[in-house]
């Protein structure tokens, strides 16, 4: 991200916290600024607010509200029609991106083992320009290059 620009905000929701505590640490080196939910009610009222963030992440398993219905939520919401949603999940069967695409999100992204792995993940995601970007399903999921 050329470091002209002001640092971007991102969300993420996830309900296990050493995954939030690895996602803000594979953030660190990026440019951005992230807003972390543990709870999907919280990050669906912080949607209310008047400022949006640039990306909403979110993981699909989580007990309280799903990411299947958080994805619903931002979608059926005209004023964040626009707003880019990137699932990050160790669930990404084919299924799973099948159904992530139908209800409207816009990438996905497979937990890695790694954390220069999501590094590398999340720099993708941020330099994305979401507005020209078409969304297909063939370029749905990160995937990543293994360095030799």
């Amino acid at each position: 991200m050329d470091n002209l620009q002001e640092p971007i905000t991102l969300y993420y929701v996830d309900d296990d916290k050493d995954d939030l505590d690895i996602f803000e640490i594979a953030l660190q080196p990026l440019t951005g600024r992230v807003v972390l939910f543990e709870i999907g009610a919280d990050l669906l009222a912080s949607l209310e607010m008047p400022h949006l963030p640039a990306i909403v992440f979110v993981d699909l398993n989580m007990s309280s509200f799903t990411g299947f219905q958080i994805i619903q939520y931002i979608r059926s919401k005209e004023r964040l029609a626009k707003l880019p949603i990137v699932v990050l999940s160790t669930s990404i069967d084919f299924r799973t991106k099948q159904t992530c695409w139908e209800l409207g999100a816009d990438f996905c992204i497979a937990k890695p083992r790694q954390i220069h792995e999501l590094t590398t993940a999340l720099q993708y995601a941020i330099n994305v320009d979401w507005t020209l970007r078409e969304r297909s399903f063939a370029s749905f999921q990160f995937v990543y290059e293994k360095k030799s």
